[in-house]
């Protein structure tokens, strides 16, 4: 009677086959090969929010996996920049895939986020969530504290023409208008923050009479909002 040595070889596969190799004529190896062509499977998919208000606020989205044999890595999928591109990959935290959206660009405010996790176990079978969505809130800049340094001016002087600015990701600049006839932009400034004053120290030689004025600031995005009209009298 022939002996045998038993030799397994995982591959990591749902589909098995075995072989025998005779190397006399009393012994011989018999090999089963299993072939892992089994994906990972995931549960529990789970976002915190689906809305980002504010450059502060972050969203975390998570979801369990499991294999029939070993997983390997993740990775998140988005068009947060415009084009879907996938993140650097990650290894799993005892099952779970968590992906962490926070420090969003300003230039990204208003968008549609589609987001999705790709698993992989460790022979590269994948998984992938479905396509699921968040929005990162689209506002206009806000004023407070519209002012002016007098009221009534010698003409040479300078005046001081101020707002306070506040936007949930970026004020991108502030522009100093007077009414001439239309408003008229008179000077420009480059905030790059999410809440500053613009003020505008403006020297009123050759003006005279009433001077309307407003300030108008922009976000990255191209939302604008202008102050009301205030004025002076230059004498």
């Amino acid at each position: 009677m022939k002996s045998k040595i038993l030799a397994i070889i995982v591959l990591f596969i749902s589909l098995s086959f075995s072989f025998k190799l005779a190397f006399s004529n009393t012994q011989y190896i018999e090999f089963t090969i299993f072939i892992d062509r089994t994906a990972p499977e995931y549960y529990n998919e789970t976002i915190t929010a689906d809305i980002i208000n504010n450059s502060n606020e972050e969203i975390n989205i998570s979801a369990y996996w499991i294999d029939n044999h070993a997983l390997n890595f993740y990775y998140y999928e988005s068009n947060i920049t415009g084009t879907f591109t996938n993140s650097t990959s990650k290894s799993f935290t005892q099952g779970y895939s968590n992906e962490t959206i926070k420090n969003i660009n300003a230039d990204y405010e208003g968008r549609s986020v589609y987001y999705k996790l790709i698993g992989f176990d460790r022979v590269g079978n994948l998984n992938s969530t479905e396509y699921t969505q968040f929005s990162i809130l689209n506002q206009t800049p806000l004023f407070t504290n519209v002012s002016q340094s007098n009221d009534n001016i010698a003409a040479g002087n300078n005046i001081t023409l101020a707002a306070y600015w506040n936007d949930n990701f970026n004020i991108k600049n502030a522009t100093l208008q007077f009414d001439e006839t239309g408003w008229t932009d008179k000077e420009d400034m480059i905030i790059n923050s999410l809440a500053s004053w613009s003020n505008f120290t403006y020297n009123t030689t050759g003006l005279s009479g009433s001077v309307s004025w407003r300030i108008k600031a922009s976000d990255n995005v191209g939302n604008i909002n202008t102050t009301e009209a205030m004025s002076f009298s230059v004498i």
